[in-house]
Protein backbone atom coordinates (compact mmCIF):
# COMPACT_ATOMS: atom_id res chain seq x y z
CA UNK A 1 0.00 0.00 0.00
CA UNK A 2 1.52 3.42 -1.22
CA UNK A 3 1.76 5.94 1.49
CA UNK A 4 2.08 9.96 1.08
CA UNK A 5 3.70 12.44 3.42
CA UNK A 6 2.62 15.64 3.96
CA UNK A 7 3.48 18.61 6.04
CA UNK A 8 0.45 20.44 7.77
CA UNK A 9 1.99 23.63 9.22
CA UNK A 10 0.81 27.30 8.94
CA UNK A 11 4.24 28.79 8.68
CA UNK A 12 6.29 29.92 6.09
CA UNK A 13 9.82 28.44 4.99
CA UNK A 14 12.91 29.75 8.00
CA UNK A 15 10.37 31.00 10.42
CA UNK A 16 10.70 29.73 13.79
CA UNK A 17 8.59 26.82 15.14
CA UNK A 18 6.69 26.84 17.69
CA UNK A 19 5.29 23.70 18.73
CA UNK A 20 3.80 21.17 17.54
CA UNK A 21 5.23 19.57 14.41
CA UNK A 22 2.50 17.74 12.84
CA UNK A 23 2.36 15.68 9.65
CA UNK A 24 0.03 13.69 8.14
CA UNK A 25 0.46 10.69 6.16
CA UNK A 26 -1.89 9.83 3.67
CA UNK A 27 -2.66 6.39 2.77
CA UNK A 28 -4.52 4.53 -0.24
CA UNK A 29 -7.11 3.01 1.81
CA UNK A 30 -8.37 3.22 5.76
CA UNK A 31 -5.60 1.63 8.08
CA UNK A 32 -5.49 0.59 11.99
CA UNK A 33 -2.85 1.48 13.95
CA UNK A 34 -2.19 -0.76 17.05
CA UNK A 35 -0.09 0.85 20.16
CA UNK A 36 -0.71 -2.14 22.52
CA UNK A 37 3.33 -2.95 21.88
CA UNK A 38 4.20 0.29 21.22
CA UNK A 39 3.98 3.79 19.53
CA UNK A 40 4.81 4.11 15.90
CA UNK A 41 7.03 7.25 14.83
CA UNK A 42 9.04 9.53 12.18
CA UNK A 43 12.43 10.46 12.92
CA UNK A 44 13.53 13.56 12.81
CA UNK A 45 16.88 14.83 11.80
CA UNK A 46 18.29 18.54 13.60
CA UNK A 47 21.42 18.59 12.15
CA UNK A 48 24.37 18.11 14.16
CA UNK A 49 23.24 14.40 14.90
CA UNK A 50 20.36 15.66 16.71
CA UNK A 51 17.55 13.88 16.30
CA UNK A 52 13.81 13.88 17.58
CA UNK A 53 10.84 11.13 17.12
CA UNK A 54 7.43 12.40 16.02
CA UNK A 55 5.02 9.81 17.36
CA UNK A 56 1.46 8.69 16.21
CA UNK A 57 -1.23 10.90 17.54
CA UNK A 58 -4.58 9.58 15.74
CA UNK A 59 -6.00 8.40 12.26
CA UNK A 60 -6.60 4.96 13.36
CA UNK A 61 -9.48 3.53 11.00
CA UNK A 62 -9.07 6.20 8.76
CA UNK A 63 -7.07 6.77 5.46
CA UNK A 64 -5.04 9.86 7.40
CA UNK A 65 -2.79 9.24 9.96
CA UNK A 66 -1.16 12.14 12.79
CA UNK A 67 2.29 12.29 13.80
CA UNK A 68 3.80 15.08 16.02
CA UNK A 69 6.58 16.47 17.82
CA UNK A 70 6.27 18.96 20.59
CA UNK A 71 9.15 21.52 19.99
CA UNK A 72 11.50 21.82 23.43
CA UNK A 73 13.38 24.04 24.69
CA UNK A 74 16.84 24.02 23.56
CA UNK A 75 16.09 22.57 19.97
CA UNK A 76 17.56 24.30 17.55
CA UNK A 77 17.76 23.29 14.23
CA UNK A 78 19.00 25.99 12.53
CA UNK A 79 18.97 25.11 8.36
CA UNK A 80 16.00 22.96 8.76
CA UNK A 81 14.65 19.61 9.42
CA UNK A 82 15.47 16.25 7.37
CA UNK A 83 12.68 13.63 8.01
CA UNK A 84 13.71 10.02 7.79
CA UNK A 85 11.70 8.02 4.88
CA UNK A 86 10.08 5.32 6.82
CA UNK A 87 8.05 5.12 9.66
CA UNK A 88 9.43 3.02 12.62
CA UNK A 89 6.94 1.08 14.57
CA UNK A 90 8.24 0.98 17.49
CA UNK A 91 6.52 -2.75 18.92
CA UNK A 92 3.50 -0.97 17.26
CA UNK A 93 2.04 -1.97 14.18
CA UNK A 94 -0.11 -0.99 11.00
CA UNK A 95 -2.50 -2.72 9.11
CA UNK A 96 -4.94 -2.72 6.61
CA UNK A 97 -8.70 -3.67 7.78
CA UNK A 98 -7.91 -6.96 6.31
CA UNK A 99 -5.30 -7.00 8.46
CA UNK A 100 -1.80 -6.82 5.64
CA UNK A 101 0.93 -5.07 7.26
CA UNK A 102 1.80 -2.21 5.06
CA UNK A 103 5.09 -0.64 3.55
CA UNK A 104 6.60 1.80 5.63
CA UNK A 105 8.84 3.09 3.65
CA UNK A 106 8.28 6.86 1.71
CA UNK A 107 9.70 9.51 -0.08
CA UNK A 108 10.06 12.49 2.70
CA UNK A 109 9.28 16.09 1.80
CA UNK A 110 11.82 18.49 1.96
CA UNK A 111 11.63 20.53 5.10
CA UNK A 112 14.78 22.72 4.65
CA UNK A 113 12.86 25.55 4.98
CA UNK A 114 11.41 24.66 8.39
CA UNK A 115 13.54 26.12 10.87
CA UNK A 116 13.31 25.07 14.92
CA UNK A 117 14.49 28.24 16.76
CA UNK A 118 13.01 27.78 20.83
CA UNK A 119 15.91 30.27 22.34
CA UNK A 120 15.06 33.88 22.84
CA UNK A 121 16.98 36.64 24.07
CA UNK A 122 15.43 39.16 26.97
CA UNK A 123 16.34 42.22 28.07
CA UNK A 124 16.55 41.99 32.10
CA UNK A 125 17.13 45.96 32.69
CA UNK A 126 14.37 47.49 30.88
CA UNK A 127 14.51 50.43 30.58
CA UNK A 128 17.76 51.83 30.14
CA UNK A 129 18.56 54.62 32.17
CA UNK A 130 21.26 56.55 34.20
CA UNK A 131 20.96 54.05 37.34
CA UNK A 132 21.61 51.35 35.19
CA UNK A 133 23.34 52.14 31.93
CA UNK A 134 26.58 50.84 32.84
CA UNK A 135 25.42 47.62 34.15
CA UNK A 136 22.65 46.31 32.15
CA UNK A 137 21.92 42.82 31.45
CA UNK A 138 20.14 40.52 29.40
CA UNK A 139 19.84 36.91 29.15
CA UNK A 140 19.22 33.85 26.78
CA UNK A 141 16.10 31.94 27.39
CA UNK A 142 15.68 28.09 26.15
CA UNK A 143 18.54 28.21 24.38
CA UNK A 144 20.93 24.68 24.25
CA UNK A 145 23.80 24.17 26.68
CA UNK A 146 27.14 24.12 24.58
CA UNK A 147 25.92 25.84 21.97
CA UNK A 148 28.15 29.51 21.43
CA UNK A 149 26.35 33.27 20.96
CA UNK A 150 27.52 36.32 19.28
CA UNK A 151 25.42 39.49 19.95
CA UNK A 152 25.38 42.68 18.84
CA UNK A 153 23.69 45.74 20.91
CA UNK A 154 22.98 49.02 18.66
CA UNK A 155 21.22 52.53 19.00
CA UNK A 156 19.80 54.56 16.76
CA UNK A 157 20.86 57.05 18.43
CA UNK A 158 24.56 55.99 17.60
CA UNK A 159 27.25 53.52 18.73
CA UNK A 160 27.00 49.55 19.28
CA UNK A 161 28.80 47.27 20.96
CA UNK A 162 29.23 43.24 20.89
CA UNK A 163 30.37 40.75 22.55
CA UNK A 164 29.73 36.49 22.23
CA UNK A 165 29.84 33.61 24.87
CA UNK A 166 28.65 29.92 25.46
CA UNK A 167 25.22 29.06 26.87
CA UNK A 168 26.14 26.96 30.24
CA UNK A 169 22.99 27.89 32.47
CA UNK A 170 19.60 28.14 31.43
CA UNK A 171 18.14 30.93 31.09
CA UNK A 172 21.70 31.89 30.35
CA UNK A 173 22.51 35.29 31.48
CA UNK A 174 25.00 38.49 29.95
CA UNK A 175 25.39 40.96 32.85
CA UNK A 176 27.68 43.99 33.11
CA UNK A 177 27.46 45.35 30.04
CA UNK A 178 28.86 49.32 29.79
CA UNK A 179 26.09 50.83 27.11
CA UNK A 180 26.84 54.70 28.65
CA UNK A 181 28.50 55.16 25.13
CA UNK A 182 25.43 54.30 23.33
CA UNK A 183 23.35 57.38 22.58
CA UNK A 184 19.78 57.86 23.62
CA UNK A 185 17.27 56.25 21.81
CA UNK A 186 15.95 52.58 21.11
CA UNK A 187 18.67 50.01 20.90
CA UNK A 188 18.68 46.51 19.42
CA UNK A 189 20.06 43.49 20.93
CA UNK A 190 20.66 41.15 17.85
CA UNK A 191 21.71 37.44 18.40
CA UNK A 192 22.47 34.51 16.62
CA UNK A 193 22.84 31.14 17.98
CA UNK A 194 25.95 28.34 16.59
CA UNK A 195 25.76 24.42 17.43
CA UNK A 196 26.73 21.41 15.36
CA UNK A 197 23.71 21.98 13.59
CA UNK A 198 24.43 25.22 11.97
CA UNK A 199 24.24 29.14 12.73
CA UNK A 200 20.36 30.78 12.83
CA UNK A 201 19.87 33.73 11.62
CA UNK A 202 19.52 36.89 14.28
CA UNK A 203 17.26 37.28 16.83
CA UNK A 204 16.11 40.80 17.87
CA UNK A 205 14.78 42.50 20.62
CA UNK A 206 14.63 46.02 21.67
CA UNK A 207 14.55 48.42 24.74
CA UNK A 208 14.11 51.87 25.24
CA UNK A 209 17.79 54.06 26.72
CA UNK A 210 16.78 57.44 28.40
CA UNK A 211 19.85 58.23 30.74
CA UNK A 212 17.72 61.50 31.67
CA UNK A 213 16.99 61.92 34.97
CA UNK A 214 14.40 59.80 36.62
CA UNK A 215 12.94 58.91 40.30
CA UNK A 216 14.85 55.85 40.37
CA UNK A 217 18.07 58.20 40.84
CA UNK A 218 17.02 58.88 44.47
CA UNK A 219 17.61 55.01 44.88
CA UNK A 220 16.32 53.97 48.46
CA UNK A 221 14.71 57.30 49.44
CA UNK A 222 11.94 55.74 46.52
CA UNK A 223 9.29 54.01 49.27
CA UNK A 224 6.74 53.81 46.30
CA UNK A 225 6.59 54.00 42.99
CA UNK A 226 3.41 53.97 40.39
CA UNK A 227 3.85 54.78 36.70
CA UNK A 228 0.54 54.87 34.66
CA UNK A 229 2.24 54.90 31.87
CA UNK A 230 4.33 51.50 32.55
CA UNK A 231 2.33 49.26 30.35
CA UNK A 232 4.32 46.37 32.57
CA UNK A 233 3.15 47.32 35.79
CA UNK A 234 -0.43 47.30 34.96
CA UNK A 235 -2.58 44.02 35.29
CA UNK A 236 -5.95 44.30 33.17
CA UNK A 237 -8.69 41.88 33.82
CA UNK A 238 -12.11 42.49 31.21
CA UNK A 239 -10.13 45.98 30.61
CA UNK A 240 -10.00 47.54 34.11
CA UNK A 241 -7.16 47.28 36.52
CA UNK A 242 -6.93 44.48 38.80
CA UNK A 243 -3.32 45.38 39.62
CA UNK A 244 -1.21 48.24 40.01
CA UNK A 245 2.67 47.11 40.76
CA UNK A 246 5.25 49.50 42.63
CA UNK A 247 8.08 50.24 40.57
CA UNK A 248 10.27 51.14 44.00
CA UNK A 249 11.42 47.81 44.20
CA UNK A 250 9.71 47.44 47.73
CA UNK A 251 7.14 45.21 46.56
CA UNK A 252 4.15 47.82 48.00
CA UNK A 253 1.86 46.67 44.84
CA UNK A 254 -1.89 47.57 45.01
CA UNK A 255 -5.19 45.43 43.57
CA UNK A 256 -8.52 45.14 43.58
CA UNK A 257 -10.12 41.95 43.76
CA UNK A 258 -14.04 43.68 43.16
CA UNK A 259 -14.69 43.92 39.65
CA UNK A 260 -16.61 46.98 39.86
CA UNK A 261 -14.35 48.88 42.00
CA UNK A 262 -11.43 48.76 39.67
CA UNK A 263 -10.51 52.06 38.45
CA UNK A 264 -9.78 51.80 33.76
CA UNK A 265 -6.83 53.43 31.58
CA UNK A 266 -7.50 55.90 29.45
CA UNK A 267 -5.45 57.93 26.64
CA UNK A 268 -3.74 61.33 28.38
CA UNK A 269 -2.88 64.44 26.38
CA UNK A 270 -2.39 63.37 22.61
CA UNK A 271 -3.09 59.98 23.69
CA UNK A 272 0.34 58.62 23.34
CA UNK A 273 0.35 58.07 27.31
CA UNK A 274 -1.64 55.86 29.99
CA UNK A 275 -3.38 57.21 32.92
CA UNK A 276 -5.72 55.89 35.23
CA UNK A 277 -8.80 56.86 35.76
CA UNK A 278 -11.33 56.87 38.86
CA UNK A 279 -14.74 57.18 38.78
CA UNK A 280 -15.14 59.59 42.34
CA UNK A 281 -17.78 56.67 43.37
CA UNK A 282 -16.06 53.59 44.70
CA UNK A 283 -12.81 52.87 42.70
CA UNK A 284 -9.67 52.21 44.95
CA UNK A 285 -6.57 49.99 44.98
CA UNK A 286 -5.43 48.69 48.11
CA UNK A 287 -1.69 47.64 49.52
CA UNK A 288 -0.99 45.48 52.28
CA UNK A 289 0.64 47.24 55.25
CA UNK A 290 2.11 50.47 55.91
CA UNK A 291 4.91 52.14 54.77
CA UNK A 292 6.67 53.00 58.13
CA UNK A 293 6.45 51.15 61.49
CA UNK A 294 5.70 52.46 65.22
CA UNK A 295 5.39 56.15 65.97
CA UNK A 296 7.30 57.59 62.55
CA UNK A 297 9.40 60.42 62.95
CA UNK A 298 11.02 61.21 59.66
CA UNK A 299 10.79 62.80 56.16
CA UNK A 300 7.24 62.02 54.38
CA UNK A 301 6.97 63.24 51.01
CA UNK A 302 4.69 62.68 48.13
CA UNK A 303 5.07 64.01 44.91
CA UNK A 304 2.29 63.48 42.68
CA UNK A 305 0.35 64.12 39.12
CA UNK A 306 -2.73 64.13 38.55
CA UNK A 307 -6.53 65.22 36.87
CA UNK A 308 -9.51 66.32 38.75
CA UNK A 309 -12.90 66.41 37.34
CA UNK A 310 -15.30 66.96 39.88
CA UNK A 311 -15.56 66.64 43.88
CA UNK A 312 -13.29 64.41 45.14
CA UNK A 313 -10.10 63.88 47.41
CA UNK A 314 -8.40 61.01 48.23
CA UNK A 315 -5.30 60.43 46.50
CA UNK A 316 -2.74 58.50 49.38
CA UNK A 317 -4.45 57.39 52.64
CA UNK A 318 -3.19 54.46 55.00
CA UNK A 319 -6.30 52.48 57.44
CA UNK A 320 -9.75 53.10 57.86
CA UNK A 321 -9.55 55.67 60.89
CA UNK A 322 -6.96 57.61 58.96
CA UNK A 323 -7.52 61.81 58.20
CA UNK A 324 -5.72 61.93 55.13
CA UNK A 325 -6.33 63.28 51.71
CA UNK A 326 -5.93 64.68 48.40
CA UNK A 327 -2.31 65.66 49.50
CA UNK A 328 -0.59 62.54 50.73
CA UNK A 329 -1.26 60.21 53.90
CA UNK A 330 -0.83 60.29 57.66
CA UNK A 331 -2.32 58.38 60.39
CA UNK A 332 -4.56 59.62 62.98
CA UNK A 333 -5.45 63.37 63.88
CA UNK A 334 -3.27 64.94 61.36
CA UNK A 335 -5.16 66.24 58.44
CA UNK A 336 -6.99 66.16 55.03
CA UNK A 337 -9.09 67.79 52.44
CA UNK A 338 -12.50 67.75 51.67
CA UNK A 339 -13.89 67.02 48.55
CA UNK A 340 -13.91 70.79 47.85
CA UNK A 341 -10.87 71.65 48.81
CA UNK A 342 -12.27 73.55 52.13
CA UNK A 343 -10.31 73.51 55.48
CA UNK A 344 -11.57 70.37 57.83
CA UNK A 345 -8.88 69.67 60.53
CA UNK A 346 -7.75 71.59 63.77
CA UNK A 347 -4.06 70.35 63.47
CA UNK A 348 -3.47 70.98 60.03
CA UNK A 349 -4.69 73.60 58.09
CA UNK A 350 -5.07 73.59 53.88
CA UNK A 351 -6.11 76.57 51.89
CA UNK A 352 -9.14 76.17 50.29
CA UNK A 353 -9.40 75.68 46.91
CA UNK A 354 -5.87 74.67 46.45
CA UNK A 355 -6.46 71.17 44.62
CA UNK A 356 -9.78 72.35 43.03
CA UNK A 357 -7.37 74.54 40.66
CA UNK A 358 -6.10 70.99 39.60
CA UNK A 359 -9.04 71.05 37.11
CA UNK A 360 -9.20 68.53 34.28
CA UNK A 361 -6.09 68.64 32.16
CA UNK A 362 -3.98 67.92 35.75
CA UNK A 363 -1.27 69.43 37.82
CA UNK A 364 1.80 68.16 39.99
CA UNK A 365 1.66 68.50 43.96
CA UNK A 366 4.39 68.06 46.60
CA UNK A 367 3.49 67.92 49.46
CA UNK A 368 6.35 67.85 52.35
CA UNK A 369 6.26 66.55 55.74
CA UNK A 370 9.07 67.71 58.11
CA UNK A 371 8.67 65.66 60.82
CA UNK A 372 7.67 67.18 64.32
CA UNK A 373 7.07 70.86 62.76
CA UNK A 374 5.60 71.32 60.10
CA UNK A 375 3.95 70.30 56.26
CA UNK A 376 4.97 71.99 52.90
CA UNK A 377 2.68 72.11 50.10
CA UNK A 378 3.45 72.92 46.41
CA UNK A 379 1.38 73.10 43.71
CA UNK A 380 2.55 73.10 39.64
CA UNK A 381 5.78 73.85 41.70
CA UNK A 382 4.33 77.06 43.35
CA UNK A 383 4.26 76.60 47.20
CA UNK A 384 0.30 76.74 48.71
CA UNK A 385 1.08 76.89 52.11
CA UNK A 386 2.90 75.84 55.51
CA UNK A 387 1.10 73.81 57.81
CA UNK A 388 2.48 73.97 61.18
CA UNK A 389 1.73 71.26 63.70
CA UNK A 390 2.06 70.71 67.53
CA UNK A 391 2.08 67.12 66.78
CA UNK A 392 3.01 66.18 63.63
CA UNK A 393 5.18 63.27 63.44
CA UNK A 394 2.81 59.88 62.15
CA UNK A 395 1.94 56.53 63.65
CA UNK A 396 2.83 54.06 61.10
CA UNK A 397 1.99 50.00 61.26
CA UNK A 398 -1.26 50.28 60.06
CA UNK A 399 -2.77 47.42 57.91
CA UNK A 400 -2.94 48.94 55.29
CA UNK A 401 -3.04 51.65 52.18
CA UNK A 402 -5.08 52.60 49.53
CA UNK A 403 -4.89 54.60 45.95
CA UNK A 404 -8.20 57.05 44.99
CA UNK A 405 -10.39 56.39 48.25
CA UNK A 406 -10.84 56.92 51.85
CA UNK A 407 -12.73 54.52 54.29
CA UNK A 408 -16.81 55.24 54.50
CA UNK A 409 -18.31 56.53 55.40
CA UNK A 410 -16.10 59.82 54.24
CA UNK A 411 -14.55 57.79 51.92
CA UNK A 412 -13.86 61.21 49.47
CA UNK A 413 -13.35 58.93 46.70
CA UNK A 414 -10.80 60.78 43.61
CA UNK A 415 -12.76 61.54 40.86
CA UNK A 416 -10.47 62.22 37.45
CA UNK A 417 -7.04 60.19 36.77
CA UNK A 418 -3.84 59.09 38.68
CA UNK A 419 -1.18 59.43 36.38
CA UNK A 420 2.22 59.12 38.88
CA UNK A 421 2.88 58.75 42.03
CA UNK A 422 6.20 58.89 44.61
CA UNK A 423 6.47 58.34 47.83
CA UNK A 424 9.86 59.33 49.49
CA UNK A 425 11.06 58.23 53.10
CA UNK A 426 13.95 60.99 53.33
CA UNK A 427 14.49 64.18 53.51
CA UNK A 428 13.60 66.11 50.39
CA UNK A 429 15.70 69.26 49.61
CA UNK A 430 14.35 72.11 46.90
CA UNK A 431 16.90 70.38 44.37
CA UNK A 432 15.45 67.09 44.63
CA UNK A 433 11.86 68.30 44.77
CA UNK A 434 12.58 70.41 41.71
CA UNK A 435 14.26 67.52 39.66
CA UNK A 436 10.71 65.73 40.84
CA UNK A 437 8.40 68.33 39.59
CA UNK A 438 10.06 68.76 36.27
CA UNK A 439 10.26 65.08 35.46
CA UNK A 440 6.94 64.40 35.79
CA UNK A 441 5.63 67.61 34.45
CA UNK A 442 7.26 67.11 30.93
CA UNK A 443 6.68 63.28 31.08
CA UNK A 444 2.81 64.41 31.41
CA UNK A 445 2.65 67.21 29.18
CA UNK A 446 2.16 69.76 32.16
CA UNK A 447 5.30 71.90 32.13
CA UNK A 448 3.25 74.84 30.79
CA UNK A 449 1.87 75.14 34.85
CA UNK A 450 5.33 75.27 36.45
CA UNK A 451 6.22 78.86 37.19
CA UNK A 452 8.82 80.70 35.40
CA UNK A 453 11.50 80.72 37.79
CA UNK A 454 11.38 76.77 37.94
CA UNK A 455 14.75 75.60 36.98
CA UNK A 456 13.10 72.95 35.36
CA UNK A 457 10.31 74.85 33.42
CA UNK A 458 11.99 74.88 29.94
CA UNK A 459 13.09 71.04 30.05
CA UNK A 460 13.17 67.98 31.99
CA UNK A 461 15.60 66.84 34.19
Amino acid sequence: MRFLLALLLSLLPGVALAAPLSFTIGTSEPVVVDTSGGTPLIWLYFGGGEARAATYRSGSGTAALEFAYDIAAGDFAPSGIIAAGQIELAGGAIRDLAGNPLTLSFTPPDLSGVRVRTYRPVWTTDPITAANASAAAFEITKAPLGATFAWEITSDGGGSLSGSGTISAAPHPVTGLNLSALGDGTLTLSLTLTTAAGTSAPRTVTVGKFTGWSPADLGTAVALWLDADDAETITLSEGAVSEWRDKSGNGRHVAQADAARRPVPVGWGDGSREAIAFDGTDDFLQGVGSMTTGTYAGHFNVIWAASRVGNGGVILTERSSTLVGVSAWTAEGAYYVSSDGANVSSNHQISAGVFGALGAEGGVVSHLHFPGSRDVLYLNGAQQTVLTASASNITGGTSYFRIGRREPPHSYNWNGTILEIIVLLEFLGSDDRQRLEGYLAHKWGLAGSLPAGHPWKAGPP
